[in-house]
């Protein structure tokens, strides 16, 4: 495995420790993005290749995090223009990199989707730019519930599906129904909520899943 180290004094004299928090997600964002949903085949050393990749941006963000932290003249770079969805303090760059902010207030950390704003501290674009390649939450896509019962009727009957999306969700009432068919299996998932919806198309929370 690659180790990195960091001189701290070069990390706060290059670029902003923001400009450098942001490319590290950036580019770890790019790369699990290929990890996680390319369609090219890759050789083990390629794979291994990309998870040291990765490995070596979490620690430069990770450092970067810690340097900008313990400097007051320059912990203001880690503030958002972002709420917290509870108690609605102002977030800040989260301290670790597969989430996107904390919350100081309420002490946890939050994921892109869980933030109402059209703009994410890391990205120019809004969410509506951003390209499908590059997050995993644009590969879900909100259909009406009558599509999402013909997709389910279909791929029982081993028909067409009338999309080609394999990660859906629509809203009823009062329940939220998600459908995982990445893997072809078809698993249907019942929430509360769109949050935690989105966590189990992602594969970021595990729940009780019930096969077609």
């Amino acid at each position: 495995m690659s180790i990195l180290v960091i001189d701290r004094k070069t990390v706060d004299e290059s670029i902003s420790n923001r400009e450098t928090l942001r490319e590290a997600k950036v580019a770890y964002e790019y790369i699990n993005s290929i990890l996680k949903y390319s369609d090219v085949r890759m050789d083990k050393e390629t794979v291994k290749e990309l998870e040291n990749a990765t490995d070596i941006l979490k620690d430069l963000y990770e450092c970067t995090y810690s340097t900008t932290y313990d400097n007051e003249d320059k912990k203001e770079q880690l503030l958002t223009d972002c709420s917290c969805p509870d108690c609605h303090n102002q977030l800040s760059v989260s301290d670790l990199i597969d989430y996107s902010y904390t919350c100081n207030n309420c002490d946890k950390n939050l994921y892109d989707f869980e933030v109402d704003s059209e703009k994410v501290w890391y990205l120019e674009e809004t969410r509506e730019l951003i390209s499908p390649l590059f997050v995993g939450e644009s590969k879900i896509r909100v259909v009406p519930e009558p599509i999402l019962n013909k997709y389910i009727d279909c791929w029982s009957k081993h028909e067409e599906l009338p999309i080609k999306d394999d990660l859906l969700y629509c809203k009823t009432d009062n329940k939220i129904i998600a459908l995982d068919n990445s893997s072809g299996d078809c698993w249907v998932e019942e929430f509360d909520n769109e949050i935690d919806a989105k966590k189990w198309l992602l594969g970021i929370e595990e729940c009780s899943e019930m096969e077609i």
